[in-house]
């Protein structure tokens, strides 16, 4: 059994110190910051890109489009040749046994309407 030792603290000696008032007050930002955060991925679920780019506006001050933001063919080019071989290879392993199971459990389904009607 592993044992805590804990130190007892007189409440108002140690509310005078900084450290204290640092910690309570980073948790009143955290909390904040959570608030915020939230509203923005809420927006940006129900708006899309343009609540996206209204957001990288307000707190980035980088004004951003779907015509500013676009990637270049060589860009994603060579994002493609970047990728580790075996990486690639065991997502292609990946979609080729969830199609596999898919199309299997299409097929029962049919077979399961056939036979009940």
């Amino acid at each position: 059994m592993n044992r805590v030792n804990l130190k007892i603290v007189e409440f108002d000696k140690l509310k005078k110190s900084s450290s204290i008032k640092s910690f309570f007050n980073r948790s009143i930002i955290e909390i904040n910051a959570l608030r915020v955060a939230e509203k923005i991925i809420n927006d940006v679920k129900t708006n899309g890109d343009i609540a996206l780019f209204k957001s990288i506006l307000k707190y980035d001050n980088v004004d951003l489009n779907s015509k500013t933001i676009k990637i270049s063919e060589s860009d994603i080019q060579s994002a493609i040749k970047s990728v580790d071989k075996s990486f690639k290879n065991a997502v292609n392993y990946a979609i080729k046994n969830i199609t596999e199971y898919l199309m299997v459990a299409v097929l029962l389904g049919v077979f399961r309407m056939l036979l009940l009607h």
